[in-house]
């Protein structure tokens, strides 16, 4: 990975905050100033209401993109990534490595195409922001509770 887990440039990272914000939005004032102290935001909520649920965003996006990155599933991605990598080097590893990437693609689009469905905003904010909706599936299970408000808050305003 070119990225830290937790650093803010990581996609993965990148992709959870994209997804929290547009959650925080469907948040009442008095809900976002709780999580505000629940995460422990300083500040005065007169500082914005975007502002600061863009830094509870970040702060709660190093804790879920941790908690990612310790799942089995993430462990055993990455694991047979560098494990088809590795043995490509002698050619034997090369057609596991085709099936593999092939089968990581599939569910990538089957999430974005799930996500796309659900929620469409939401998704062209993940396509504008560098393709991010191609991570999705690895954070749709953590994000579920998230992506699910987002879509109520979306059919209730008529979106």
């Amino acid at each position: 990975m070119k990225y830290g887990i937790n650093n803010k440039n990581s996609p993965l990272f990148k992709s959870i905050v994209e997804i929290l914000e547009h959650y925080y939005v469907t948040l009442t004032d008095k809900e976002i100033e709780a999580v505000a102290r629940q995460a422990c935001i300083a500040g005065s909520y007169t500082l914005g209401r975007m502002i600061i649920g863009k830094k509870i965003a970040e702060a709660i996006a190093v804790r879920i993109a941790t908690s990612i990155a310790a799942s089995a599933a993430y462990k055993l991605i990455a694991k047979r990534l560098g494990v088809s990598a590795g043995f490509s080097s002698t050619g034997i590893g090369a057609p596991i490595g085709l099936f593999m990437m092939q089968g990581l693609l599939q569910r990538s689009s089957l999430a974005a195409s799930r996500l796309k469905t659900t929620s469409p905003e939401l998704f062209r904010a993940l396509q504008s922001n560098g393709n991010l909706q191609l991570l999705f599936f690895m954070i749709e299970n953590p994000m579920e509770k998230y992506t699910r408000e987002i879509k109520k808050f979306s059919n209730k305003m008529g979106m």
